[in-house]
């Protein structure tokens, strides 16, 4: 939702840089956009470019974008239950969304990510 890496040099290989750059205000755009909107959002990686585990800040981007931090933790615990039509295990994912908001909550206590 934004791109603060594509200004560490060295982070992405030269070649995704400038797309890096380029794309984090469109992606912060229309995140926002289909947030207002109402479009079920799920949260999962793909992480081809990225150190695996730093995808967990992309939930203060999703805070950031305008979603209640609650919501943000949910998209990757409830409502991808949801949209994977397994919410039958929906207590689980209850106690998973808790977890997740505690520990984000003692890391954001501990570190600052801006």
């Amino acid at each position: 939702m934004g791109c603060k890496k594509a200004a560490e040099p060295g982070y992405f290989p030269d070649l995704v840089c400038p797309k890096a750059a380029a794309i984090g205000p469109a992606i912060r755009s229309t995140f926002q956009q289909a947030y207002k909107a109402g479009v079920k959002i799920a949260s999962g990686t793909d992480s081809g470019v990225s150190v695996h585990g730093e995808n967990a800040h992309e939930f203060e981007l999703m805070v950031e974008g305008g979603m209640p931090p609650m919501e943000a933790i949910q998209s990757a615990t409830l409502q991808a239950a949801r949209l994977l039509k397994i919410e039958d295990t929906l207590a689980r994912w209850k106690l998973v969304s808790w977890l997740m908001w505690w520990l984000w909550m003692a890391i954001r206590s501990k570190v600052s990510v801006r």
